[in-house]
């Protein structure tokens, strides 16, 4: 459903008299539509590896894009791992050098006025494993 505004404008020139209209439509609000799934929801990675979790959204009006981990907000002193690559992708960078303590449950979260949506991530970070074989 498209909504139209209107607007009456009154030009008074010197003898004339004129009656503007100016339609202004408004934009129908498009609930949020997270896009471009190509990275599996479940990732395993090695120990010491990096990984960006990658979360697109669509929608009118643009939505806002948060993550969570294992239901948490990301904290402050852990939001520089969060920047936008396009206008509307945002990337989550968990770790440079991961630890198993990185591994865990993460969510992006789209949302605009006309709603809500989102994406879940499950991570595992995997430690080496060493073998040695001992001689006699």
């Amino acid at each position: 459903v498209c909504m139209t505004m209107f607007t009456l404008l009154l030009a008074i020139s010197l003898f004339r008299f004129a009656c503007y209209v100016v339609i202004s439509p408004s934009l129908p609000k498009v609930p949020p539509n997270i896009v471009g799934s190509e990275m599996p929801s479940e990732v395993s990675i090695l120990l010491g590896e990096s990984i960006q979790l990658v979360c697109e959204a669509k929608g009118i009006p643009r939505p806002a894009i948060q993550w969570l981990k294992d239901g948490n907000p990301v904290t402050s002193n852990e939001s520089q791992r969060i920047r936008r690559v396009k206008i509307k992708s945002c990337v989550l960078s968990v770790c440079n050098l991961c630890k198993t303590d990185d591994t865990g449950s993460f969510t992006c979260i789209a949302s605009n006025e006309a709603g809500e949506v989102s994406k879940h991530f499950s991570l595992k970070v995997l430690g080496k494993c060493y073998f040695y074989i001992q001689t006699r």
